[in-house]
């Protein structure tokens, strides 16, 4: 599928992202002149944690807070935390700087198109072509310009960073990041990590150097660049030298340059082109070039549009999670400003979480590997956290992170601040990966982080009248009656532990191994809280029957126990079941749903309780409210993870499965009446290819990695089960 865009991008809300996993490219599809923002992923502000500090007196005012919070006293709890307030946040996610083309004569564009399949937008001028792309082989981004007379044309690259600019053949940029902010103002004094922008330029023209290079009469050019950083690890001190940045830039770059164009390019978009054939889905009519400005404007949602926003989310995985890259932070690895809304970090209380609901769907599950060794990084940082701050074992996590495995609670209003259990919601959906691909090897390789997120709530958790609680808690960003956030046993604290303690159950049971320690956690599941529910029908929240202070807020933190997770179904567990619908229709009805992830995880929601008719109302609000031209979502500002949130519900809009039974069209729609599929793959292990008709298959191949396929009928919805030869493709109807 490819995506016409008739005119150039005004804002960086228009332009189009490309990458590779490490570097990032923003393109404006400038026609005279032409900006592209630049990132590689790990170029972040700051440096690995030192000690910390005064941790005896945080333990004390923390195991304070935690007895008054477990007997109720709720705001002594929060004035005890007071006492000592976190001073500390997460580093930011910096830019690199900016690419700049300006050519020297008029010319009148002819649009520009994004080829979603093979990774590469083009530009059509009277004048000029110009192609880009980002290799993830070569780890290189190249531009092609081609013009059938000869053109004249600026070069030049620009920094938000101090920053050295050398050629001598190549075209250089250095400099390093900051090493701190100071109220947003940014700090070199020691310097950060360093920084190479390294390009190479191939082409028939007269080429004159000053700051910027000048190309004359040319009727090619290509222009083949790299990045490199000075990262090493999450806990290594960077690289602050930039020459040996630059040496690290020229050994990438001679290598790719080895290879002669045509093959570079053929090899990119063999590899993005393989990845994005692992699955397929069109509802309705396939198009096979959707104009997406047109689209967002029309009164009606089309299926092109459902299509293409589906294909986006997967060139958005591709593009930026790759088996060998950095997890994705709240913009994806794209950011263009020094200072990022949120530092551009990981928020991991949802955001970081939804931005890997997709790759196993849309069977990409090398795509998730970058958030596996995110979760086996904050498994070490965190253990100074939960021993030298809570005085816990195991690892804890706080709501933000980012590259140096930051862990503790950032400043600010405990609301957000507070939430412990951040990294033992990262660590289940590790077992809920496994739910997919049903690997042995993976499960024995994340077993020893459920354990010790198992050891950390072990110690954590209050007994206090014959049932075990979380104290504090809170309920992520969210407060009661009197702005008050501090509670006990918070639900979604609680579906959080009763998933991990089932989940870490499951997976020594399958590894056959740990039977006292699985004991423990047994015992200590059946005694955890059991969430309440209101006079008025809905899911509690808090550990009392409080009124929200906003009833409309955009966390559904209390409805995790529907999804992500499986503990309310809708066949079998439906204890809470009325209740989450309940609750989630009032936090609808006062106007949740207002930013682009909270409206995509609202439709996974409604998936999972089968609202067919509000999922249409919110289907229609996330394209007409909460996404953005180029087709990123709107918080707003630009934040990616509604991206992937919401292309996860159009999957589940063709079929979800519970207790490994598959269920076709949980949600009736315009927009999957007729369509197709191909690899779109459910827990249980399982993947389906399906064409239908009016929710009528007539076609349904299912891929089982066990001896057996359960689905729903989807005429009467009775269970039909087969006995099939296992990770062979099955043809049923």
């Amino acid at each position: 599928m490819k995506l016409y865009y008739p005119n150039e991008a005004k804002n960086e809300n228009e332009a189009t992202p490309l990458g590779n996993g490490h570097i990032g490219l923003w393109t404006y599809r400038g026609v005279l002149s032409e900006k592209m923002h630049l990132n590689e992923s790990t170029f972040w502000a700051g440096y690995p944690e030192g000690d910390y500090e005064d941790t005896e007196d945080y333990r004390k005012v923390f195991k304070k807070a935690q007895r008054l919070a477990a007997k109720g006293k709720y705001r002594r709890a929060m004035w005890a935390l007071q006492e000592k307030p976190s001073t500390f946040n997460s580093r930011s996610y910096q830019p690199i700087g900016d690419l700049l083309l300006s050519f020297e004569k008029d010319c009148l564009t002819k649009g520009a198109q994004v080829d979603l399949e093979n990774g590469v937008v083009s530009v059509f001028t009277s004048l000029y072509t110009r192609s880009t792309f980002v290799s993830h082989e070569d780890n290189v981004f190249c531009i092609r310009i081609e013009a059938e007379k000869p053109i004249d044309m600026r070069f030049a690259l620009q920094s938000p960073h101090p920053s050295q600019i050398d050629y001598d053949g190549r075209y250089y940029m250095t400099g390093n990041a900051p090493s701190f902010f100071r109220e947003k103002i940014p700090v070199y004094k020691d310097k950060g990590m360093a920084y190479c922008v390294a390009v190479s330029f191939d082409t028939n023209a007269l080429v004159k150097s000053k700051k910027d290079l000048t190309f004359l009469q040319f009727t090619y050019l290509t222009i083949t660049g790299t990045i490199t950083t000075g990262f090493k690890a999450w806990n290594e001190m960077p690289e602050t030298d930039t020459f040996v940045v630059k040496r690290k830039a020229d050994v990438l770059l001679n290598k790719a340059l080895e290879k002669p164009f045509d093959v570079l390019f053929k090899h990119h978009k063999f590899d993005f082109a393989t990845r994005m054939g692992q699955n397929d889905f069109v509802m309705g009519k396939e198009e096979s070039i959707v104009e997406i400005e047109k689209e967002l404007r029309a009164p009606s949602v089309s299926t092109a549009l459902v299509n293409a926003y589906y294909a986006f989310g997967k060139y958005l995985t591709v593009s930026s999670s790759r088996a060998d890259s950095l997890a994705t932070n709240l913009q994806g690895i794209w950011n263009k400003d020094l200072c990022p809304a949120w530092r551009s970090n990981y928020t991991v209380n949802i955001n970081t979480q939804m931005n890997y609901w997709l790759p196993d769907t849309v069977n990409l599950p090398e795509s998730f590997t970058p958030f596996v060794n995110l979760v086996k990084t904050l498994s070490e940082s965190g253990e100074k956290t939960a021993k030298e701050l809570l005085g816990c074992d195991g690892f804890c996590v706080f709501h933000n992170t980012d590259i140096w495995g930051f862990s503790r609670p950032v400043t600010g209003n405990f609301r957000h601040s507070f939430f412990p259990l951040a990294g033992h919601w990262l660590t289940t959906q590790l077992f809920e990966h496994y739910r997919y691909t049903l690997d042995k090897k993976y499960l024995a390789d994340i077993y020893p982080i459920l354990k010790k997120a198992c050891d950390f709530a072990l110690s954590f958790l209050v007994e206090q009248k014959n049932e075990l609680v979380t104290a504090p808690s809170t309920s992520p960003e969210h407060t009661y009656k009197g702005g008050r956030s501090i509670t006990r046993a918070s639900t979604v604290d609680m579906f959080i532990l009763q998933e991990l303690f089932q989940d870490t159950v499951e997976a020594a049971s399958v590894l056959q191994i740990d039977d006292e320690f699985v004991q423990t956690v047994r015992e200590a599941k059946d005694k955890l809280h059991k969430p309440a529910v209101q006079k008025d029908g809905r899911l509690c929240e808090f550990y009392d029957d409080v009124q929200e202070s906003d009833k409309g807020h955009r966390h559904f933190s209390h409805l995790i126990g529907l999804f992500p997770y499986q503990q309310i179904g809708y066949y079998n567990r439906t204890e809470y079941l009325d209740a989450a619908a309940k609750s989630l229709a009032y936090r609808l009805d006062n106007g949740s749903g207002y930013t682009g992830w909270s409206c995509a995880w609202a439709l996974n929601l409604l998936t999972k309780i089968h609202n067919g008719e509000r999922f249409n109302e919110y289907l229609v609000k996330l394209f007409h409210d909460s996404t953005y031209p180029n087709l990123f979502d709107k918080h707003p500002p630009f934040q990616i993870d509604g991206n992937f949130g919401a292309a996860r519900a159009l999957a589940g809009m063709v079929a979800i499965s519970e207790d490994n039974v598959i269920e076709f069209f949980p949600v009736k729609t315009k927009w999957n009446k007729d369509g197709r599929v191909r690899n779109l793959c459910l827990q249980g292990g399982y993947k389906i290819s399906m064409e239908w008709k009016n929710y009528r298959p007539y076609f349904l191949s299912v891929y089982s990695e066990t001896n057996y396929v359960s689905y729903r009928s989807p005429i009467d919805g009775t269970i039909e089960t087969y006995v099939v030869t296992p990770r062979k493709h099955v043809v049923l109807i």
